[in-house]
């Protein structure tokens, strides 16, 4: 037969079992798993980052869209045949995107920026290089796609209206300071010009030009770098497009449309006991 048990065994046994407190206390909320806060967080590209804000890059949307409509003009009387320029977009990526976006033989300028410093790339579409002298030279500008390289009479001939557009570029820039484009050399292989190191980020403003039946792509490549100087006129020239942008004809429609309102008005007076 076993011993019995004494009374600190006993005594030691109890405390060892659990209170029923203890087994009706409610379970313990689980953690959160990590999957909830994904959704919280917002992806980040290091070698995409965004350092143009978005009020920068609609200002440079607005200057442009008035470089492409005078430029529209002056290339119409430039060619005696009408043209048309539309901007497309006004985007950031880097360097490296950029040139592989272009052809592999197209018509690439570097521009210097004076007194700023720092230098752009303006990059005309072969396409577009030949409907302009075919038209300078007296031909319809229904030219066929010819995938060769520009020769350098091309290259000459073009550079009436590279000095054109710049001379439009520097006009429309003037509202946030004054600066000069200076055409420094020219080059046919986009991998021959490199203003600024490939996973830089640059702005891209794309264009749209038509020339007649044909129509081709022409692109701004300013790195974001050389638009510190002008970030404070580029944020002033976005609030003054806002508050400019609407014509007497819509302060009156909005006259009416506040005059026709309908408002609830609530009046709560002062209870007293008398």
């Amino acid at each position: 037969m076993s011993e019995l048990l004494s009374q600190e065994e006993v005594n030691a046994l109890l405390q060892s079992i659990p209170l029923q407190e203890e087994f009706e206390k409610p379970a313990a909320a689980p953690k959160p798993t990590p999957t909830r806060y994904r959704k919280r967080a917002s992806r980040y590209d290091f070698k995409r980052p965004n350092r143009i804000s978005k009020n920068v890059l609609q200002s440079l949307h607005f200057l442009h869209e008035r470089y492409a409509r005078n430029l529209a003009l002056n290339l119409s009387a430039y060619l005696r045949t009408v043209a048309d320029i539309a901007l497309l977009s006004v985007d950031q990526l880097s360097y490296a995107e950029f040139l592989m976006s272009l052809p592999e033989t197209t018509c690439i300028n570097v521009v210097k920026i004076v007194p700023q410093g720092g230098t752009i790339a303006f990059e005309v579409n072969p396409t577009l290089v030949f409907a302009i002298i075919e038209k300078l030279m007296g031909g319809s500008s229904e030219t066929p796609t010819m995938n060769r390289e520009i020769t350098l009479i091309e290259q000459t001939l073009i550079e009436g209206f590279i000095e054109m557009a710049l001379r439009d570029l520097q006009d429309a820039w003037r509202a946030i300071g004054e600066t000069q484009f200076q055409l420094d050399r020219r080059e046919t292989s986009p991998q021959l010009v490199q203003i600024v190191a490939p996973n830089e980020i640059v702005v891209v403003i794309v264009f749209e030009v038509k020339v007649g039946q044909t129509s081709g792509m022409m692109n701004l490549c300013i790195p974001a770098i050389y638009l510190e100087p002008f970030a404070v006129e580029l944020r002033q020239e976005h609030q003054t497009d806002v508050t400019t942008r609407m014509t007497p004809d819509d302060y009156r429609r909005l006259d009416e449309v506040l005059a026709n309102a309908v408002t609830r008005l609530s009046v709560h007076l002062c209870r007293k006991q008398l």
